[in-house]
């Protein structure tokens, strides 16, 4: 089961949310001078033009760009395991030997 401290040396797993790490692996990377402004955003840029094939457009590279930033960006929800019809619902993992009442 993975660990889930992002304070605890050991564990070289976590990826931090928001960091360039992150940022790696949803296929995005800081942007220089040399990359066209067309596809810049924010700071930000595709990792990989090329990965949607030759038929994908300007508009759909730049809205993938834009989506995947925010994503990024965006604040990570309290999740909560108390009220199934609450927001951000998740519930309780398995715990093998842990006996919940």
């Amino acid at each position: 089961m993975p660990q889930t401290n992002p304070n605890d040396p050991t564990q070289t797993d976590y990826v931090a949310h928001g960091s360039d790490e992150h940022a790696g692996m949803i296929g995005l990377r800081k942007a220089t001078k040399d990359d066209p402004e067309a596809y810049v955003y924010e700071g930000w840029t595709l990792a990989d033009l090329t990965l949607w094939g030759p038929a994908a457009t300007e508009i759909f590279l730049r809205r993938v760009l834009m989506s995947k930033v925010n994503e990024l960006k965006a604040k990570v929800p309290k999740v909560q395991s108390q009220n199934s019809r609450e927001a951000n619902y998740a519930p309780p993992m398995w715990t093998p030997g842990l006996i919940r009442e």
